[in-house]
């Protein structure tokens, strides 16, 4: 009798161990390809003015971003980088606040972080 409530709870931790591990791995970001990821990258507002505050909204498709995960917006100015933390926002995107200082088309490096996996994707914005 004894030996069969050891198998049985034994059986029961197993289930549950599998049950918590897959609760805590949630979509499996190692089998995730960089270069399948997209990026979409849009300002608000709509075309980006100099010298005024501009919110830029990157999305990712490809990817499930966890809530934890972490984006970093790389703008370059004049040579000089310029790195802006986003937030998540609602809607699943990640927002920030730049002001560019003059018009011209400015190369933005989006950075995905969460845990060992990062994408770094280029977009280009134009500002007048």
């Amino acid at each position: 009798m004894r030996i069969r409530w050891t198998v049985k709870m034994t059986a029961l931790m197993l289930v549950f161990l599998v049950g918590v591990l897959s609760a805590c791995s949630g979509s499996d970001i190692r089998s995730v390809d960089p270069a399948d990821v997209e990026v979409g990258l849009k300002s608000d507002p709509s075309p980006a003015k100099a010298s005024q505050p501009v919110t830029l909204t990157a999305t990712f498709d490809g990817v499930e971003p966890a809530e934890w995960a972490k984006a970093v917006l790389e703008i370059r100015v004049d040579g000089s980088m310029k790195l802006v933390d986003a937030q998540k926002t609602p809607e699943g995107g990640y927002a920030a606040k730049f002001t560019f200082p003059k018009t011209g088309t400015y190369d933005i490096y989006v950075h995905l972080y969460q845990g060992d996996f990062h994408v770094t994707k280029l977009k280009k914005l134009e500002v007048s």
